[in-house]
């Protein structure tokens, strides 16, 4: 049973980023875990946390679309990642949620959850350098979110 509590909240957390609204989030997640009882279930565990975390990211995103920014590729400032890795987790998510699709989910999904970049990029259905590119353009605007009122975003 523990298991299960700690997979459903991370499906919730994924959600509440996507759609920052924890009560959509929940009941998105409930109903999501509903429709799921009434499919077979793979013997699997990557295919099961892949058409779990697939099914929630649709639904969000037919309740908040998605926008899409791809940043150039650079080096992203030390100094920007020490602000980032200083961050409480609330701010963390805080700054996640601000974040534009499909960055967002490939964000919260390595840095909450620790998933495998592969699985991550699987379950976003993207092809790896769309992957890449994506949680580069994250990775960008959440170090920009840590920078302090009125410093230089460059």
């Amino acid at each position: 049973m523990a298991d299960r509590d700690a997979w459903e909240q991370r499906l919730c957390r994924f959600a509440r980023v996507l759609l920052r609204d924890e009560d959509a989030a929940r009941a998105l997640v409930l109903e999501t875990l509903q429709s799921a009882a009434k499919k077979s279930v793979p013997a699997d565990h990557d295919e099961l946390v892949t058409r779990q975390f697939q099914e929630v990211r649709r639904r969000a995103l037919k309740l908040r679309p998605a926008s899409s920014t791809v940043a150039p590729r650079g080096e992203i400032p030390e100094e920007a990642i020490a602000r980032v890795r200083q961050m409480d987790a609330a701010s963390l998510e805080s700054a996640l949620n601000a974040l534009p699709e499909p960055g967002r989910s490939a964000l919260t999904l390595l840095a909450l959850d620790a998933m495998d970049a592969d699985l991550i990029a699987k379950v976003l259905e993207l092809a790896p350098e769309d992957f890449a590119d994506a949680l580069h353009a994250a990775r960008l605007g959440l170090c920009a979110s840590s920078a302090p009122t009125g410093a230089s975003q460059s």
